[in-house]
């Protein structure tokens, strides 16, 4: 939602702008900064691609924690039949 919402303020803030001669004139979209729509995506794109990377290692690191925990428990489960508790 975060790169839809930045998308959608840059989009409001685009310009066309013409470069060349003017017999092979071509057009750009830029937002006031001056960077391109183009770069604006390829930088949102990194930032999603980051943000899911980071989501699966938050994901792994979880699932490991949880998976100690469930170890953890049987093993007091194991110790309390033993000790008739």
């Amino acid at each position: 939602t975060c790169a839809v919402n930045g998308l959608r303020r840059v989009a409001k803030e685009v310009t066309k702008k013409g470069f060349g001669t003017e017999a092979n004139t071509k057009f750009a979209y830029f937002n006031p900064a001056g960077e391109s729509i183009l770069s604006n995506i390829q930088g949102m794109r990194r930032e999603l691609a980051e943000a899911k990377k980071e989501s699966v290692e938050a994901k792994k690191e979880f699932e490991k924690k949880f998976t100690d925990m469930e170890k953890t428990l049987k093993t007091l489960k194991f110790e309390f039949e033993l000790t008739g508790l």
